[in-house]
């Protein structure tokens, strides 16, 4: 007998988060059910929100994963095109995935109505307009397993545009997760990260509702910094769809770059709270830099709210921040954004062939 399709609907309780216009602390309501009991070896979390054209891409890629012991908990986030539909077939094919409804509260609310359904012993996010390789849960759980370890990392494939670009994270080799990731030579990509269930659930570890932009870099940050062990996968097991101009992570508004904004702060309390602020100081300023530059992009309305964000944010000479780091802020001070792009993207080009050097040498 076929098994019928699990279809959710999300209630109230009370949480944190953050308004989305002015990005201010608030409490937010989200009941949701008890946690069940561990079922599944991994659990995927999966928000949707209008990817009807890529959905059943992403879909079929999880259904065709050689590692059969996972659920996708697939959250629909008031979706207003097709999505719905599609998750609808796709429970009743498959009793591993789960559906979820609720208002559209955005990515972040959507992940926690999914982690508050999660009974993996991992779990991993997905983005419904990405895709994934057969062996993908399957690797990462093997790598996981094996090393005891509380995440397991693997690389990517960046599809663009204009190209097609596998980034490596070689992360055991990194004698700092947590630096690496504030200096995006880690990126902080979630997709990308297996994740023990049981370190988010110790530690408390959330995404903030409100702040959708940049969220990814909290939760890596505060997860690596509590986890014990890490494993890595050489292998581009997951393929990120740069092509979807709908994506929340290609457009910028002013409220978007506020959202940045009060993420990379959250990230500063977070080590101040952990004692460490002094150590990443350096290396945090350089990011705060590095964000300025990236958001600008030539228009004015983006640049006069930036500017005005990080006019407190000018410690350039400060004797803690590296060489790099000073040039760069004094390039943002003197308003010399294309000198200052075109070292970061030196910068970058420069890390990458040095690390494909010394894996080539390996």
């Amino acid at each position: 007998m076929q098994r019928r399709p699990r279809t959710i609907i999300a209630t109230l309780n009370t949480t944190r988060g953050f308004c989305r216009v002015c990005c201010r602390s608030i409490c937010i309501c989200l009941e949701l059910p008890p946690p069940q009991q561990l079922s599944a070896a991994i659990s995927i979390i999966l928000p949707i929100y209008n990817t009807e054209p890529y959905l059943c891409r992403c879909l079929d890629s999880i259904r065709a994963q050689t590692f059969a012991e996972w659920e996708c908990i697939c959250i629909d986030d008031g979706s207003t095109d097709g999505s719905s539909a599609i998750l609808t077939e796709y429970a009743a094919k498959d009793s591993r995935f789960t559906v979820i409804h609720q208002k559209n509260r955005g990515p972040a609310a959507a992940r926690n109505t999914g982690f508050a359904r999660v009974r993996g012993e991992y779990f991993i996010c997905m983005d419904s307009d990405d895709w994934a390789e057969p062996d993908y849960l399957e690797q990462l759980y093997r790598a996981a397993k094996a090393a005891d370890a509380d995440i397991a990392v693997c690389n990517a494939t960046v599809i663009s545009k204009e190209k097609i670009e596998i980034i490596r994270f070689p992360v055991t080799d990194m004698p700092d997760p947590v630096c690496s990731l504030l200096s995006d030579e880690f990126r902080s990509w979630l997709w990308v990260k297996l994740f023990r269930t049981e370190l988010f659930a110790v530690h408390g570890i959330t995404w903030i509702e409100g702040l959708d932009m940049m969220e990814d870099v909290l939760i890596s940050v505060k997860a690596f910094y509590f986890a014990k062990k890490t494993a890595y996968v050489d292998k581009a097991l997951y393929h990120y769809n740069c092509t979807n101009e709908q994506s929340v992570s290609i457009r910028l508004s002013d409220n978007r770059i506020r959202q940045m904004t009060a993420n990379m702060e959250l990230v500063e309390q977070f080590l101040a709270e952990q004692h460490c602020l002094e150590r990443y100081k350096g290396v945090l300023i350089q990011r705060y830099a590095d964000l300025k530059l990236r958001i600008i992009n030539g228009d004015t309305k983006l640049r006069k709210v930036h500017l005005e964000m990080y006019n407190n944010k000018k410690p350039y000479t400060a004797a803690d921040l590296s060489v790099l780091a000073r040039i760069l802020f004094l390039c943002c001070y003197c308003h010399l954004f294309f000198a200052a792009r075109v070292l970061i993207f030196a910068h970058r080009r420069f890390i990458r062939f040095r690390n494909a050097i010394m894996h080539r040498t390996e």
